[in-house]
């Protein structure tokens, strides 16, 4: 009897394992090829560009939706910063150019919300999580497991990274507030001819270049932004980097009420 009882509980605790823990796997696993799906299609209308048959048909790229339910302030941070991470990664690190080169009334600027985040009722309440601090901090100093380095690190390169300079003391995270991840694109200013290395000029913050990167912090907006060769941006309040390329691009990380503004339609 005992060893009948005994098989029960396994078989109970197993079938609970699989209800909780399956359905989260195939999510991940969706998600997954989803992000791979849109990266897929960046890299073909980047290539068929260069190839000079370029693809006009819309990228396939999808918001990803989640909720964070953990009240670990850690925890929060390293999600959002993952979901940075996989945005950034999904566009090619924003060095390849997909953009058309013609104004067709949306070909040459460009956003896509990769990822929308709520916050669960109960992080919403917690007194330690209603505000997240020091995310700057974060992105600057922890590692984001899937990379094994951290975001800034990641987006800028090592020593650039450590010559950012910091978010307003103001910015946070709030979770009463759903967050948006959103990669944006913009080829309407050749930012190379307006402000070439010779030239820098800071629109909005103190401007550094070193080895060929802008890390400046700019104003919300694309046409704020400034360039050595290039431009891109992540903006939470903000600070940029430059890419290969003689267009904005970047991430801006925070809520839905700037997403036009910054996206410059």
């Amino acid at each position: 009897m005992e060893w009948m009882i005994a098989g029960i509980i396994i078989t109970l605790v197993v079938a609970g394992i699989i209800f909780w823990v399956v359905p989260e796997i195939i999510k991940e696993g969706k998600q997954a090829s989803l992000r791979e799906t849109c990266k897929t299609s960046v890299l073909l209308r980047a290539k068929s560009k260069i190839l000079g048959n370029p693809i006009l048909d819309n990228l396939k790229c999808e918001t990803i939706h989640f909720e964070i339910d953990s009240t670990n302030e850690e925890i929060i941070k390293e999600q959002i910063s993952t979901e940075m991470f996989s945005c950034w990664n999904m566009f090619d690190r924003g060095e390849s150019d997909f953009l058309s080169d013609r104004d067709f009334g949306k070909g040459d600027n460009w956003c896509h919300i990769c990822s929308r985040i709520d916050f669960s009722d109960s992080v919403q309440k917690n007194k330690d999580t209603k505000v997240v601090d020091n995310f700057d901090q974060y992105l600057r100093d922890e590692e984001i497991p899937i990379i094994g380095k951290s975001f800034y690190a990641y987006i800028y390169g090592e020593e650039q990274s450590e010559l950012l300079e910091p978010f307003p003391e103001e910015y946070n995270i709030k979770t009463d507030e759903t967050v948006y991840v959103v990669f944006f694109a913009d080829k309407r200013v050749d930012w190379s001819k307006n402000l070439g290395e010779s030239s820098l000029a800071a629109l909005g913050g103190a401007v550094l270049c070193a080895g060929g990167v802008i890390l400046s912090p700019i104003t919300f907006g694309t046409t704020a932004a400034i360039g050595c060769s290039a431009g891109g941006a992540i903006i939470g309040t903000a600070y940029a980097t430059s890419s290969k390329h003689t267009y904005l691009n970047g991430l801006y990380v925070g809520p839905a009420s700037k997403i036009i503004e910054v996206c410059g339609q």
